[in-house]
């Protein structure tokens, strides 16, 4: 009686050290009612109007009048005259956002209300702020935030335009606007505080690369990362969230997923850590390795999943920030945009850090595997059921190539919580790339990793499972990871960015250590020349192989040839592969034509035949009507 009982309505009943409801209160206004402990007596009840993020709704000195206030009180009486409306947002009457040498801001002021507006990203108030007579002229890239303000109404929604001035940018263009406090406050600034995990109000704009604004969102802001959080260059995530007015962003970011039409936020990756690899220290690269490696795993068919990602240029209030990669993020919504599936399991790390779901099923997994011999093939045939092992190899092929030091902590699986769900893995964070020469292979196969490995490393025990795997690497190296392709792809990466390159370089060369201009670029083709044949050595010292044969396949007539995971468009066909390991070929006859047989008698006369290599040199003809 005569107190105060604060009830947080979020529908969040695992905190227990608060009163928190099993229903959570629509902002667009509805009905709440508050019941007699007999569920049926009617104490009070209240059908309030819509709700404006951070203003209340209460009773006015304990009446009947109900009303908004500007300072909202929990636990304390309200306080306040009367408000019943909310000012109309203010506009602005330009429709382009890139201008020459100067623009004119004018700002549309509703009939009756006073506006007021600021230049520095801080949000504006009625008297402090600059309040708007007449439009203004300005000479840089700026930002302008305006409110409408009236006495006994609310404060209207703040309305944000970034206003691009000389700005010769080839790539599309993100814009953050905050109030600086937000950024640099040294108790709650993001900026300020990198390690702690602060979350704080933006406004988020993205311009599309011919100028046009495709999105202008309000959203919540936090510093992303690990390692790179202590750069001065930091890496943002932009929060879509329903408190301030939509909990996606409604735009197709990624032209090679069109299906990913909305997110529930994305990344803006900074790239300042991936010049590891050619030392020891810690610095900016050149953009190419994680995205090469988007692009390989894609074109190997895309088994384990990769985040989409588009380079884009920041500002920051109005400064320009420099190159960063906006880039999907790789939680829930990453596998409900790219396979429309809800309910999930999906874990970190040999931890087993759990991100969504549980660990029950991946730990039964394991306590299987370590319970049994997995080179019976009956014992391993069960993972068949439990594992995507198309998924499974990839990944590990693809950072064996990569000769990767992250293996043990940038890793992440999950599967459908269905009695069928198989894991997958995410490929990310693929900046950390060795020497062409290291030994890697054993990395992941040997006894003393065993425990942060997990799983690959037991099955590679089972004879089956790895010729398979050894199979479709020789496949990869044949393909997919050949030199040419590899250097190819680095080319093409660099050309969409080699315009802004030397802006953000300038932008950040005394506050973050670049590698020299050039190097990684230098460096990763030397590595796509000289690694296939380190690889190739290791697989053959690490399984005790005979050697590699030289394989050259033909085909006289209408048909085409497999070889293992491998559909060559163009004959003769040549791949290197491994003695004693059987490669399986696959004759695939055209649309009303048939297979006739194998230039090789020793081989079954079948569509499907299994070869096994002994000479340097081997070639096979398939024949067909």
């Amino acid at each position: 009686p005569k107190g105060f009982l604060l009830v947080w309505c979020d529908k969040d009943l695992k905190q227990d050290s608060l009163l928190h409801a099993n229903l959570k209160l629509d902002a667009d206004g509805e009905s709440l009612y508050l019941l007699d402990k007999n569920g049926k007596t009617l104490i009070d009840s209240i059908r309030y109007p819509k709700q404006y993020l951070d203003f209340s709704y209460g009773r006015i000195a304990e009446g009947k009048e109900w009303s908004y206030f500007l300072q909202p009180s929990p636990l304390k009486a309200n306080s306040g005259s009367k408000i019943e409306q909310v000012c109309p947002a203010p506009g602005f009457p330009q429709t382009g956002s890139f201008y020459q040498n100067t623009a004119e801001v004018s700002i549309i002021v509703p009939d009756g209300y006073e506006v007021y507006y600021t230049t520095d990203g801080s949000e504006p108030q009625a008297g402090r702020s600059k309040k708007y007579e007449e439009s203004f002229w300005i000479d840089k890239t700026t930002v302008v935030c305006a409110r409408a303000f009236r006495e006994g109404f609310l404060p209207g929604a703040i309305v944000s335009k970034t206003f691009f001035i000389n700005e010769k940018i080839t790539l599309p263009v993100a814009s953050i606007i905050t109030h600086p406090h937000n950024l640099w406050d040294p108790a709650k600034g993001i900026y300020a505080n990198p390690f702690r995990d602060l979350e704080v109000p933006a406004r988020f704009e993205y311009f599309q690369a011919n100028g046009s604004r495709a999105v202008s969102q309000d959203v919540a802001l936090k510093i992303f990362g690990n390692t790179s959080r202590g750069s001065s260059k930091q890496s943002f995530a932009i929060l879509a969230k329903e408190k301030f007015g939509d909990d996606r962003i409604r735009f197709p970011f990624f032209a090679d997923k069109p299906q990913v039409k909305s997110v529930d936020g994305i990344v803006l990756r900074g790239d300042v850590t991936s010049g590891r690899g050619g030392g020891d220290r810690e610095t900016a690269g050149e953009r190419i390795k994680n995205e090469l490696m988007y692009h390989l795993i894609r074109q190997a068919g895309g088994h384990c999943d990769v985040q989409a990602y588009q380079p884009v240029v920041l500002f920051l209030n109005g400064n320009y920030w420099g190159l960063y990669n906006l880039m999907e993020r790789k939680g829930k919504d990453f596998i409900k945009n790219n396979y429309g599936i809800d309910s999930i399991d999906m874990l970190n790390s040999y931890r087993l850090q759990v991100v969504e779901g549980d660990t029950v099923h991946y730990q039964s997994m394991l306590d299987y595997v370590e319970d049994v011999f997995l080179e019976d093939d009956d014992n391993f045939s069960r993972l068949n059921a439990w594992i995507d092992m198309e998924s499974l190899m990839d990944y590990w092929i693809f950072e064996i190539y990569s000769a990767t030091h992250d293996y043990s902590v940038n890793i992440r699986m999950w599967r459908p919580r269905t009695p069928e769900g198989k894991w997958r893995w995410i490929a990310f964070d693929e900046d950390s790339w060795g020497k062409y020469h290291e030994k890697t292979f054993g990395d992941i196969a040997s006894e003393e990793e065993a425990e942060t490995i997990f799983l690959i490393g037991k099955m590679l025990e089972n004879e089956g499972f790895r010729n398979r795997f050894i199979n479709r690497f020789a496949d990869l190296l044949n393909t997919v990871l050949q030199p040419n392709n590899i250097k190819r792809l680095i080319d093409e990466i660099q050309d969409v960015i080699k315009d802004e390159k030397e802006r953000d370089y300038q932008r950040w060369k005394n506050l973050v250590h670049f590698v020299e201009p050039g190097s990684q670029v230098a460096y990763l083709k030397e590595f796509a020349e000289k690694r296939p044949a380190y690889i190739r050595d290791e697989i053959i010292e690490r399984f005790k192989l005979t050697g590699l044969t030289s394989l050259l396949i033909d085909v006289e007539g209408n048909g085409k040839v497999a070889v293992n995971t491998v559909h060559p468009e163009i004959y003769p066909w040549s791949g290197t592969y491994f003695q004693d390991v059987p490669v399986t070929l696959t004759a695939i006859p055209d649309n009303g034509h048939r297979f006739i047989g194998w230039s090789d008698k020793r081989l079954p006369q079948k569509e499907t035949a299994e070869l096994r290599l002994s000479d340097s040199e081997v070639k096979i003809t398939a024949r067909f009507d």
